[in-house]
């Protein structure tokens, strides 16, 4: 094969993947009982089209001789997952085009005054789904086999992706047997591009010699006799005497050997082997967690996010603010708590002192379920317990926007080291000379230089525009301003929380994947870790406000006075663009859920959402700081080990505080509907509860 052959192949096939993604929004609304897997197909489509689109991009650049520097079963098993992708890509064209004509013809019976049902092949499409998700892994590895700088890596890593190609040939297989009209072709070579029927038609239709050159790489691929696994990561670093690495292909990871205990774990080590190390992680799944039952867990609430009436009001910025000196955040309880008792007790002990209506309190095990605790009544003064079923603000939504980020790195979509004019080619026109050095981890951690904070500047026009335009809108607005003139300070060199950073983020995302920022936080966060309660927005701002003696939800406080914020008021103030920053809610369970998957993976251990060294650059601060791109920031203590990584926020009546300790396999955060200086103390004061009565 040549390299234009596969671009070319590649870029129609890019096109073929966007149509079906489009055309699957116009049956979404009418499958409501299959609305979960639409989006997941949408998903997938948007996995699978970023990955063809760097192998367009990998080939369009490449030389004649370029395939020749690979082992031959490398471009043949590249073009046999090119040829899966024609075929999945074109049945699942027809089964759309099958579901529209239903919707037509059951619009039709309709206008007649005739009940109809629409009808989903659950089967089918479940089928195509899996489908899609092995075509993007597939690609995926050899996308990677690609990168690799030596043949020992190549033949690694495409050994241990045997499960994955033997997966897609089985599924390839069965779309064949139920779709036997289906023709495709025996290579990329023999396949023309057409737009006139479903999206592909083959210069002969006889051309259906598909099982031989399925048979003959797999055989081929198992009759190998392989290099053995490597003894060093691809990179070249050098493993401590008595580790060895291995490569995992069902999580597409490295990971690490002890060659004295046998024992393997994923985090790098950096000791020496000996017999009494024998640390190793549980690669167990979390416990599956039925949903919390609430009569407000919806996903389709309207996309809004939240900002401080004070906020607006004052001069200020209102943006969830952080605690810069983390030494001061975590003194000790001067008693003992050794029982949950006395541990609750000494919890509303505290929230009654300093007058919080509502406490609640997580913490967080790697191997084990979560303990809750939720305290007070959503309203000051007024007798309307909290229960774990009531969903709290999350006023500080930065580690989920770039935790949406971290996922898109991970497959390939984003890299940490791309610079603004890589995100915005659009905008190059239009952005300052001084930015063109920021890259995506300078935004993650707040180095990016814009300090100048959204609610002031363009003497206030910015965000007064903000209020009446759609997120998508918004967001570009804050990028041609931001950009368009030189930043605050030189980038890389100086940490400011502003709004700007996680918005330029979420733009960037929604420009490359032509999906809001909304959308992915469901698909790639709230559905995998089941947070059923999770939305946009605040939680029942209609049935809070207007039945203030009765709340459904817990009610925001002003943190001097403690006096509740209304809710309703309160949406006035909260542009759509701002949800990269503060703008969600859920449960305390489905909090800790999103807690407990960052502490594994920060621990090294492979979670629904990430992966080990694909994570690593997300926990890793940035330069010589202690901010990561993540927005998370780095502290050392001594109850956790060592390395700690923290968050905390405020912001319309809301404060919260996260801390993990992945050393220790324990993580710990706290939540109170009071904002200010108030609630920062309160979170951080419950967490050092937390953490004493964990360690007694």
């Amino acid at each position: 094969m040549d390299p234009i052959s596969i671009a070319a192949a590649a870029s129609a096939l890019v096109f073929s993947v966007v149509r079906n993604g489009r055309a699957l929004a116009t049956v979404f609304e009418k499958y409501q009982d299959s609305q979960r897997c639409i989006f997941l197909m949408q998903t997938e489509c948007t996995v699978l089209a970023a990955a063809l689109s760097q192998l367009q991009v990998f080939f369009s650049k490449a030389s004649e001789s370029t395939p020749k520097r690979y082992p031959e079963f490398v471009m043949e098993a590249l073009d046999l997952s090119l040829v899966g992708c024609t075929l999945t890509l074109s049945v699942l064209s027809k089964e759309i085009d099958s579901l529209v004509e239903d919707i037509n013809d059951s619009d039709a019976k309709m206008s007649k005054g005739k009940k109809v049902k629409y009808l989903w092949k659950g089967e089918s499409m479940d089928a195509l789904l899996q489908q899609l998700r092995g075509q993007s892994s597939a690609l995926t590895l050899l996308l990677k086999a690609l990168d690799s700088t030596s043949i020992e890596q190549i033949l690694a890593i495409v050994q241990s992706g045997q499960l994955t190609f033997q997966r897609v040939r089985s599924g390839a297989e069965s779309i064949r047997r139920t779709h036997p009209q289906e023709h495709y072709a025996e290579s990329i070579l023999n396949m023309t591009f057409d737009d006139t029927k479903t999206i592909y038609s083959l210069e002969s239709p006889s051309s259906t010699a598909y099982d031989e050159p399925i048979g003959s790489i797999s055989t081929q691929l198992e009759v190998t006799t392989l290099a053995p696994k490597p003894t060093s990561l691809p990179n070249g670093d050098v493993l401590p005497d008595g580790w060895k690495t291995g490569y995992s292909a069902e999580h597409d990871q490295w990971y690490f050997i002890n060659t004295v205990t046998s024992k393997s774990q994923w985090q790098r080590p950096t000791e020496p082997a000996f017999p009494q190390n024998n640390f190793s992680p549980k690669l167990t799944p979390l416990p599956s967690r039925k949903p919390v039952s609430s009569q407000n867990a919806l996903w389709n609430v309207p996309a809004r996010t939240t900002q401080t009436i004070q906020a607006v009001q004052n001069s200020t910025d209102g943006a969830p603010k952080t605690t810069d000196n983390a030494d001061d955040d975590l003194d000790f309880a001067p008693w003992k708590m050794n029982t949950s008792a006395k541990f609750q007790a000494a919890l509303d002990n505290l929230r009654q002192e300093a007058s919080v209506p509502a406490l609640a309190v997580g913490v967080v095990s790697a191997d084990s379920p979560p303990k809750i605790y939720v305290l007070g009544n959503r309203k000051q003064n007024c007798p309307s317990p909290v229960t774990r079923a009531d969903c709290f603000s999350i006023c500080n939504t930065n580690p989920i926007t770039t935790t949406v980020l971290a996922v898109l790195v991970d497959r390939g979509v984003f890299r940490w080291d791309e610079s603004i004019l890589d995100l915005f080619p659009a905008l190059s026109s239009r952005t300052h000379p001084f930015h063109h050095q920021t890259t995506l981890s300078m935004l993650g951690a707040h180095h990016s230089g814009l300090t100048s904070q959204i609610t002031t500047v363009e003497d206030g026009d910015l965000f007064r525009y903000l209020r009446y335009v759609n997120a998508q809108k918004g967001r570009f607005a804050v990028a041609l301003s931001y950009l368009g003139r030189p930043p605050d300070a030189k980038p890389g060199t100086l940490y400011t929380w502003n709004w700007a950073n996680p918005i330029l983020i979420s733009l960037a995302i929604e420009e490359r994947t032509s999906r809001s920022l909304e959308s992915l936080v469901k698909t790639l966060i709230f559905d995998p870790l089941e947070m059923y309660s999770a939305g946009f927005g605040r939680p029942d701002v209609e049935n809070n406000s207007s039945v203030p003696h009765r709340p459904t939800q817990p009610w925001g406080h002003q943190g001097s006075t403690k006096n509740p914020l209304n809710p309703a008021e309160l949406s006035l103030f909260n542009p759509p663009t701002l949800t990269a920053s503060a703008g969600m809610y859920c449960s305390i369970p489905d909090y800790a859920s999103f807690v407990s998957m960052h502490l594994r993976a920060a621990m090294g251990i492979p979670t629904q959402i990430l992966h080990p060294e694909p994570a690593r650059p997300y926990y890793t601060p940035f330069s010589d700081t202690d901010w990561t791109p993540g927005s998370w920031a780095i502290a050392s203590r001594d109850w956790a080990g060592g390395r700690a990584l923290w968050d905390n926020g405020r912001c319309d009546g809301f404060s919260i505080a996260t801390w993990l300790a992945p050393l220790k396999g324990k993580a710990y955060f706290a939540i109170a509907n009071v904002d200010d200086d108030a609630g920062l103390k309160i979170t951080n004061d419950a967490v050092s509860l937390a953490i004493r009565h964990a360690a007694d």
